[in-house]
């Protein structure tokens, strides 16, 4: 699968899926390689609601993104080099 280049750009080897599947692909949205131009209703409300996670990133201690995961990808069990943050995932839309 492909992934995008930083500070997760590891996370690509952790990627797979079916013949029709295995693309994860993230949008930061605060944080190394953000750009304002992508969701601002969102980017203004976790500003809003969830202004130390913005603080955080901008600070170099990791990203607010979206990550997009085609249909059929898995995802293995993985960790980061270092135990120092957490990652959480929200799925929006999930299968049934």
């Amino acid at each position: 699968g492909s992934h995008r280049q930083g500070g997760g750009s590891h996370d690509g080897s952790v990627v797979g899926g079916d013949a029709d599947g295995g693309d994860w692909r993230e949008f930061v949205l605060f944080g190394s390689g953000a750009t304002t131009r992508q969701a601002p209703k969102t980017r203004a409300w976790i500003q809003e609601h969830i202004p130390d996670a913005v603080q955080l990133a901008e600070q170099g201690g990791g990203e607010v993104i979206f990550s997009v995961l085609a249909p059929r990808t898995k995802i293995a069990p993985h960790c980061a080099s270092t135990n120092i943050r957490w990652t959480a995932h929200l799925g929006l839309i999930t299968p049934p």
